[in-house]
């Protein structure tokens, strides 16, 4: 089905599939009523649920770092930025509130949850203790940043789980201990859609 937004109801079409395309039917259409008040309004809760690719910029504010080359376990934030591809699912829910003077108004939220890949450019830590003493002076290094992750969403707020990957781009990309290992992450996502 095809559905039109307005601010107070939807208009929900048909679609119909004719010589393999998929066109909206309008000779008939549904109409739902969803204003922001009234006076009087069925006690219902009204639920819908959209599916979509999802295309975010994604960022990790902690990177859990698992241990390697003797060294603990290491739990930092790098400076990152990478494209994020993935499924999604949305799940809207309206329902009215009775007011003190007797209206019904509306409140909405918004559930969401997508899974998917990522790949981008992050800065790495480049020590000595990080390349087996091959570093003298500390630097932070580019690196290429992938992996895959799981999102989810409550209205505008927007955090997730990763677990990925980095690969230095310099000539000590040999020496880091970190070098393609796996990492943790917690992600923080802006939508581009």
């Amino acid at each position: 089905m095809y559905v039109d937004v307005f601010p107070d109801s939807l208009e929900i079409y048909q679609l119909e599939t004719v010589d393999g395309k998929k066109i909206v039917n309008t000779t008939q259409k549904t109409i739902v009523s969803i204003p922001e008040e009234s006076k009087k309004i069925d006690n219902r809760t009204l639920h819908f649920t959209k599916h979509t690719l999802d295309l975010d910029i994604l960022t990790f504010p902690v990177k859990y770092r698992f241990s390697s080359g003797g060294i603990p376990p290491q739990v930092g934030s790098s400076l990152s930025a990478t494209l994020y591809l993935g499924y999604r699912g949305d799940d809207f829910v309206v329902r009215y509130k009775k007011t003190p003077l007797g209206n019904y108004k509306k409140s909405t939220n918004h559930f969401g949850h997508s899974f998917g890949v990522f790949f981008g450019f992050s800065s790495a830590d480049i020590r000595s203790e990080y390349t087996n003493g091959h570093v003298k002076n500390r630097y932070s290094g580019f690196a290429l940043t992938s992996g895959g992750a799981f999102l989810v969403g409550i209205n505008n707020f927007t955090v997730g789980f990763a677990v990925g990957f980095d690969s230095l781009l310099d000539k000590n990309r040999s020496h880091w201990i970190y070098q393609n290992q796996p990492w943790l992450g917690l992600t923080i996502g802006m939508g581009l859609q």
